[in-house]
């Protein structure tokens, strides 16, 4: 029993040592851990009970550039017109008549219409030569001179329409486009009828000689037309003068009403 108690007692004490032995090394264990251990500085935070107020962002500044002011290019407004002239040799005649025209022409310097050459039939004297019309530049005035001292005429007439402009209040310079029909020796050019044809050879008194019947303004329209009882010829010169700076005129009243 002895001998059992002591070995129970030496293994007692065995495992004593060895636990003694063992917190000895744990402790060491845990004083190498904590000498080896970084050290953590810890910085303490204070909470602030005042409201933090973040600066605006500036507002940043429009500046509006102007567009560049274009370079005029445009010149002075650019008065164009339609003319057109009509005559017969028989206001009895409507598919006698001849007629020019131009349109669109460039209101400037030059005659905007000139004389031109109208055949009534085949032949190379059937012809009328209708006159021309200068419109002045500033539209001041408008001329028709004729140029024909072989067909007879009884009844004319002249329109013209402007486009960028009007006319002026209208007055009469002078109404000499026709002479009288010389009785003497010259004949009326025709070849006897038809859609643009002169009828036969007829003279006619002096006293026969177309006239300016009405004419007149309104706006950019212009008219004015001639008749007589019998027949002259086309080779002087019409003259009316506009007011530069009118508002227009109605038309002149006269008898017949004529509108071409």
């Amino acid at each position: 029993m002895k001998r059992i108690l002591v070995a129970n007692i030496v293994g007692i004490g065995a495992v004593l040592a060895l636990g003694v032995a063992a917190s000895a090394n744990a402790a060491q264990s845990a004083q190498g851990l904590s000498q080896v251990a970084p050290t953590v500085s810890s910085t303490s935070t204070s909470t602030s009970t005042s409201t933090s107020t973040s600066s605006p962002s500036p507002t940043p500044t429009v500046t509006d550039t102007p567009s560049p002011t274009p370079t005029p290019t445009d010149g002075p407004t650019v008065v164009t017109a339609d003319i057109y002239f009509e005559i017969n040799d028989d206001v009895n005649a409507p598919d006698d008549l001849l007629f020019w025209e131009v349109d669109g022409v460039e209101v400037n310097d030059a005659v905007e219409m000139p004389a031109m050459n109208r055949y009534f039939g085949e032949g190379e004297d059937d012809f009328c030569t209708l006159p021309s019309v200068d419109i002045a530049a500033d539209l001041s005035s408008v001329t028709v001179t004729g140029a024909d001292d072989r067909c007879g005429v009884q009844i004319a007439y002249l329109g013209i329409t402007l486009h960028g402009a009007d006319f002026g209040e209208v007055v009469l310079g002078a109404d000499g486009l026709f002479s009288p029909f010389d009785v003497a020796g010259v004949r009326l050019q025709g070849s006897g009828g038809g859609p643009g044809g002169l009828s036969s050879a007829v003279h006619f008194a002096v006293d026969t000689t177309p006239t300016l019947q009405e004419f007149g303004a309104s706006g950019p329209d212009f008219d004015a037309n001639w008749l007589g009882t019998g027949r002259g010829l086309m080779t002087g010169v019409t003259t009316f003068a506009f007011a530069t700076e009118g508002d227009g005129a109605e038309p002149v009243a006269g008898d017949p009403n004529f509108t071409g």
